[in-house]
């Protein structure tokens, strides 16, 4: 049986209010902002709220993690990478697997050496 809500509870209360935020996609840095400003938190305890409502979303399922590879840091060329994203709504052009974004890589860079090839000849 479960607990009855304490409404005196801090962290019960931000994580309503985490709830209700998830489903309209806020940043993280809004989020955290409106939990320092209306419950008069520290950014440590904020920020351990916000993790803490996080990750029991990633476990419970709610959060899918996406794929793309990167290879430009700050507009400078570097070794290709895999990056992760966790997020909530994926959007239709995110890769949901590693094989995909690797894939989509792959296929941009061989139009971009045929693009380059047919401006030599």
């Amino acid at each position: 049986m479960a607990r009855t809500p304490d409404q005196n509870s801090v962290r019960q209360r931000a994580f309503k209010m985490l709830d209700s935020m998830r489903n309209r996609n806020f940043s993280r840095k809004v989020a955290m902002a409106r939990i320092t400003a209306k419950f008069k938190l520290g950014k440590r305890y904020a920020e351990t709220i916000y993790a803490t409502h996080r990750q029991m979303g990633i476990d419970a399922g709610m959060y899918t993690t996406t794929y793309r590879v990167l290879d430009t840091d700050n507009g400078k060329t570097i070794l290709p990478y895999l990056s992760t994203h966790i997020v909530f709504k994926p959007k239709k052009d995110d890769f949901l697997t590693m094989e995909a974004a690797v894939d989509d890589y792959v296929y941009v860079l061989k139009q971009k050496l045929d693009a380059v090839q047919a401006f030599a000849n």
